[in-house]
């Protein structure tokens, strides 16, 4: 466990190709190998929706705080 006490239980991720072979608004087709890493640490996998630019926004602004309470010191 880390500094937060573990990971995230919902993982937003933007439809990149490592992630989701095939976007779908209701059962998105994930990688088998990140998949079973998601399974592995015990956090589920939800998709960005398709041309929203609101949910991305979400997906970065997440990536911005991550990086500065985690990297912020070196």
């Amino acid at each position: 466990m880390g500094i937060f006490g573990g990971v995230f239980k919902t993982l937003i991720v933007d439809n990149t190709k490592a992630i989701v072979h095939e976007a779908d608004r209701l059962a998105p087709r994930l990688n088998l190998g990140f998949l079973e890493y998601a399974q592995a640490r015990g956090f589920h996998i939800d998709a960005a929706r398709v041309l929203s630019p609101k949910d991305k926004a979400r997906v970065e602004r997440s990536v911005q705080t991550v990086r500065d309470d985690c990297f912020g010191g070196e």
